[in-house]
């Protein structure tokens, strides 16, 4: 079978002959590359995406509550300077719930003059100092039952301790006060083994005298009758 010559490619070159090897197209070689491979990198986008979704929405959420916040501030710094007042426009109910109750009262309070306001900061400041020393006048009692009652337990076990040891002490005592006894009755049977020691000594220094006379007496005999044993 003749072999079919290369045909001449577009940009010049001789193109690679049906079943000839030679270099793979990057298309083809792209297509024969596995899944996985083409699969990772648009997971990986598709995670960072979902994350800088989530990220910017938050923050959207956070500039947005903090433009609520300054917008609500500026409308009460309004009411409060009488240029756009609202406040008595609203129901009584929610006047009366904190915290546009708070507002209210300062509202109230830096509108009256100057020595009515004195005499209302006085008055709360004295109302304060009464809660505070009711309240610390409640805490002190408490703290002095607490106190009575740790001294109290403190005194019972005290008491337990003392009880105890003197019980220990009772113990210790009869145990000398039997132990002097049985010293008194070793010294009164020491001093009796003494006398009848001494009697005995002085019964054998009496026999001893009368040996050493009769000793005597028996060598002065003997000295008499040795002439006679002479003769």
């Amino acid at each position: 079978m003749a072999e079919i010559p290369n045909l001449p490619s577009k940009n010049g070159g001789a193109a690679p002959r049906p079943g000839a090897a030679g270099p793979m197209p990057p298309a083809a070689a792209a297509q024969q590359k596995p899944a996985s491979a083409l699969q990772t990198p648009a997971l990986e986008k598709t995670t960072h995406s979902r994350f800088y979704r989530a990220l910017s929405t938050i923050m959207y959420l956070f500039l947005l509550g903090i433009f609520g916040v300054v917008s609500l501030l500026f409308l009460f710094a309004l009411d409060f300077l009488d240029v756009f007042q609202f406040r008595y426009k609203l129901p009584l109910q929610y006047r009366q719930s904190w915290p546009l109750s708070t507002y209210f009262d300062f509202v109230a309070l830096h509108q009256m003059p100057d020595e009515e306001r004195y005499r209302e900061l006085m008055r709360r400041r004295k109302q304060e100092f009464d809660d505070l020393m009711i309240k610390g006048g409640s805490n002190i009692e408490k703290r002095s039952h607490e106190l009575e009652e740790s001294f109290r337990a403190l005194v019972r076990v005290q008491e337990e301790a003392y009880k105890n040891r003197q019980h220990e002490l009772d113990g210790v005592q009869e145990e000398l006060l039997k132990q002097k006894k049985l010293n008194e009755d070793l010294k009164q049977d020491l001093a009796a083994r003494k006398a009848g020691i001494d009697m005995l000594s002085r019964q054998i220094a009496s026999e001893a005298a009368s040996l050493e006379s009769s000793l005597i007496r028996f060598m002065e005999e003997e000295n008499k009758l040795r002439p006679v044993q002479e003769i």
